[in-house]
């Protein structure tokens, strides 16, 4: 095996021990509702802000659409709470918004056409995107 692949497969697993250690520490002294927060915060709260702007871009997502796309996010938040920096938190969950918007898209929405929709609903209100 390639030297570097071996070393990067090193780390990454042991990133992965200390991010369960992390979340386990701070289960033991928080309530899961603290933890919820300390997550958001270290993540700069873009798990909530993709999901409420999601809602507002399309307010007819049922139920398991709107679940989906919490799992989704959830699961970019974790990635991103082990991410080096800003840039690298925020492609995380660009990289998760895009697997919701192909699953949207295989659903029948036109996604093109709710962004529209979306910004003329905003602009109506006064607001921009």
């Amino acid at each position: 095996m390639n030297k570097v692949y071996e070393e990067n497969k090193d780390v990454k697993a042991k990133l992965y021990d200390h991010h369960f250690d992390f979340i386990a520490n701070l289960n033991a002294v928080c309530t899961p509702a603290e933890v919820d927060m300390i997550k958001d915060l270290m993540t700069y709260n873009v798990r909530n802000v993709k999901y409420e702007a999601q809602l507002e871009m399309i307010p007819t997502l049922n139920i398991e659409e709107r679940e989906y796309l919490m799992n989704l996010l959830n699961e970019a938040r974790e990635y991103a709470i082990d991410a080096k920096g800003s840039k690298e938190k925020h492609a995380l969950f660009k990289k998760y918004m895009g697997r919701y918007t192909i699953w949207l898209s295989q659903r029948g929405y036109d996604l093109k056409k709710e962004r529209q929709n979306w910004g003329a609903r905003v602009k109506a209100k006064g607001g921009k995107l």
